[in-house]
């Protein structure tokens, strides 16, 4: 995934790096997700990777590389890809997932809590693309 500063890159191994194109840094956003990168999506202030083969994204913030948290999808569906919704707010993230059976399920991100662990995150829709 890229913006017009960043781009973000994950591997097989399940690492994911970001370089910043105006400075020329590189930071690790994730070290090792205990699966292969399927897709990589950037908003202003998050990261979204999806891996593995069950449905798990892992949401990073940017700038923050201490502060993650995981989502996993109820279908427990390899995730092929993943979009963010340029409205996203302070208080909340949108995103998209395309799972392997086409199905696509829409999630709000809480972004208002700092402690993740009670962060309301939840899937408001899925629909069936078959």
């Amino acid at each position: 995934a890229c913006s017009s500063e960043v781009v973000v890159v994950g591997d097989g191994g399940g690492g994911v790096r970001s370089w910043n194109m105006e400075d020329e840094s590189c930071d690790v956003v994730c070290a090792s997700l205990g699966g292969a990168v399927n897709a990589v999506a950037l908003s202003r202030e998050l990261i979204a990777v999806a891996y593995g083969d069950y449905g798990k994204v892992r949401i990073a913030f940017r700038g923050e590389r201490s502060r993650s948290r995981e989502i996993s999808a109820s279908t427990a569906t390899k995730i092929n890809d993943l979009k963010f919704d340029p409205a996203t707010s302070n208080s909340g993230a949108s995103i998209l997932l395309l799972d392997a059976d086409a199905t696509l399920s829409l999630w709000h991100l809480d972004l208002e809590t700092d402690d993740d662990e009670l962060a309301d995150d939840k899937e408001l829709r899925k629909l069936d693309l078959r």
